[in-house]
């Protein structure tokens, strides 16, 4: 499918910007017209032929520059319950790199150059969500200070005792990449991500961008996925999350697929 300006006939991208659909060519608002169908071999505007990675789902046309997305890799089992739509554009990344690497004395030296910072793209990225309970014993040592003066003389108390208690943590949501190609550390980097923003999947937002379809499945990803929640690393089968022993096979619920955002140089990382 593709979205059309139904005032120009340009291509209508989603604006992070507005938060709206907005025509580039003729400058209009919500002027969006969907036009379904698609091809994975040619384009289906101009009929060029097509290149792209394996599990695209929605792709840039190399000769007339319109934004594809196709159409069998967003519905059915592909078709993700939620997504993450981007909260800056190319403009603001791109002013935000050189504020942040204008400086850096051991930055690559073409790494800001114009020929760079026009293959950035935004992606996004697909994602499981699991909910999964946590019951567990815990065990420790406490202790209790108690201190006090008796004329000239200070005196502290320290009392040890231990501390047990069976405990019920109910995890929610917790991400699990379902990307071969993208880096997990760098992933792990990028979280976490402000759920508050998330919105109920529609094609619309990914005009504009690339992305991929799932290609790890559910409990695939479970057996290899980190949690990236307050920067500890956290397998679904085992680990610490929050500090917070895990059981060694929780029971998870899987929620349905997840697009999110991520921004990224095509000249220093390749997907």
């Amino acid at each position: 499918m593709i979205f059309k300006c139904r005032n120009c006939g340009g291509n209508t991208v989603y604006s992070p910007e507005r938060g709206k659909m907005y025509c580039p060519h003729c400058e209009s608002v919500d002027s969006e017209e969907k036009i379904g169908g698609s091809s994975l071999v040619q384009c289906v505007n101009c009929g060029a032929p097509l290149q792209y990675r394996p599990h695209t789902s929605a792709c840039r046309c190399e000769h007339c520059g319109m934004y594809l997305i196709f159409d069998e890799r967003v519905e059915g089992v592909f078709e993700p319950k939620l997504i993450l739509p981007f909260y800056i554009g190319k403009e603001m990344a791109v002013a935000a790199m050189e504020r942040e690497f204008s400086r850096r004395l051991f930055a690559p030296a073409d790494f800001l150059s114009a020929k760079s910072l026009e293959k950035m793209e935004g992606i996004y990225v697909p994602f499981w969500l699991y909910d999964y309970g946590a019951d567990y014993d815990f065990a420790g040592e406490g202790t209790k200070i108690r201190t006090w003066r008796s004329g000239d003389t200070e005196y502290t108390e320290t009392s040890y005792f231990e501390v047990v208690r069976r405990m019920d943590v109910d995890f929610d949501r917790i991400p699990v990449d379902a990307s071969i190609a993208m880096d997990d550390g760098i992933m792990d980097l990028m979280e976490p991500y402000d759920y508050r923003a998330l919105a109920d999947f529609e094609p619309r937002y990914m005009s504009g961008f690339f992305s991929e379809v799932y290609n790890q499945e559910g409990r695939k990803g479970a057996g290899k996925g980190t949690a990236g929640f307050g920067g500890a690393d956290a397998g679904l089968s085992d680990g610490i999350c929050h500090g917070a022993p895990l059981p060694e096979k929780p029971e998870t619920d899987q929620r349905g697929l997840l697009l999110r955002a991520d921004a990224r140089l095509a000249v220093c990382l390749s997907l």
